[in-house]
């Protein structure tokens, strides 16, 4: 089966070397202070790990399969994958980007005919003697393989709701959210068969295929202070609706913890869950596919 682990937003306060121009303590400050804070940005980036496992089903150009792979068993067969978010925060406004990209395959051996739904009509011989052609036979399915290139985009922004007071420093605060989730998915299975005697027939089957769709989404996130340097954070999305996916939803929850001056420690768990499949026949193209596990990083605020 992005990667959205951000899980806290935290308002900087601004500092500077400059000293204040002075006023009484009686005395407001001057209007242009309180416009020069009400309007910076800030920025939150997180490079990130997500420690997923992910089980379910794929398929490309006619041929199927499941597969149930652990995280251990993600990371021994992963060739590349990068992570990361950005987040920007202005006002009761905010805007983020994330993306996870990752290539991975999974096999293993099986032992049995060909499945129905792989086309064996390439696979006739051409004509033979007849005490030949009774040598000749099906071949046996020995092996599947999958190989899987899978990159995950989100963009969309936000908007703050509810800012309560807490008695550690900062906020508890509730944003709605709504944005887009971009899947480019590419899929390489191949078959691996034992021959009949006379090796005939091909030794390897194999079906390729790539697709890219954009899901709308809608979601929420909610920060709770627990102390002035620990966060608690949730946050969940759905999505989908038949635009692209079927449906798609997203939830991830964990704690976000100071331990420099404009950085943090982020660790969480998060859930991905998509049901994509379009096509039918040769042309089907099938990623009902549940991404899950442990997410732990580092945000650096500006």
């Amino acid at each position: 089966m992005t990667k959205s682990t951000s899980i806290a937003v935290v308002t900087l306060l601004l500092a500077g070397s400059i000293a204040p121009p002075a006023w009484s303590q009686d005395d407001p400050p001057p209007l242009e202070v309180l416009d020069d804070a009400s309007e910076s940005w800030q920025i939150r980036l997180t490079p990130f790990a997500w420690l997923a496992a992910a089980d379910g089903k794929v398929a490309a150009r006619g041929l199927e399969a499941e597969f149930d792979s652990s995280f251990s068993d993600i990371l021994s067969n992963i060739d590349f994958a990068i992570m990361g978010r950005v987040e920007a925060q202005h006002g009761p406004w905010h805007l983020y980007l994330a993306g996870v990209y990752m290539e991975g395959s999974d096999g293993r051996g099986v032992d049995g005919p060909l499945p129905e739904f792989v086309d064996l009509s390439f696979l006739v011989p051409p004509p033979l003697p007849g005490d030949i052609l009774s040598e000749v036979r099906l071949p046996q399915l020995d092996s599947i393989d999958v190989d899987l290139d899978l990159g995950i985009v989100e963009l969309g922004g936000g908007y703050r709701l509810a800012e309560l007071e807490t008695e550690h420093g900062s906020d508890l605060t509730l944003d709605v959210l709504a944005g887009a989730r971009y899947f480019t998915l590419g899929t390489d299975v191949t078959l691996g068969i034992t021959p009949g005697p006379l090796n005939l027939l091909p030794t390897r089957v194999e079906r390729s295929q790539s697709k890219d769709w954009i899901d709308p989404t809608i979601g929420a996130k909610l920060v709770v202070p627990l102390s002035e340097d620990l966060q608690l954070g949730l946050r969940g999305d759905i999505g989908g609706f038949g635009a692209g996916s079927d449906l798609t939803w997203n939830v991830v929850g964990g704690f976000e913890h100071d331990i420099a001056p404009g950085t943090s420690l982020v660790v969480g768990y998060r859930i991905l869950d998509i049901d994509y499949e379009r096509g039918s026949g040769s042309d089907k193209i099938v990623f009902d596919t549940q991404f899950r596990g442990p997410i732990i990083g580092f945000t650096f605020r500006f």
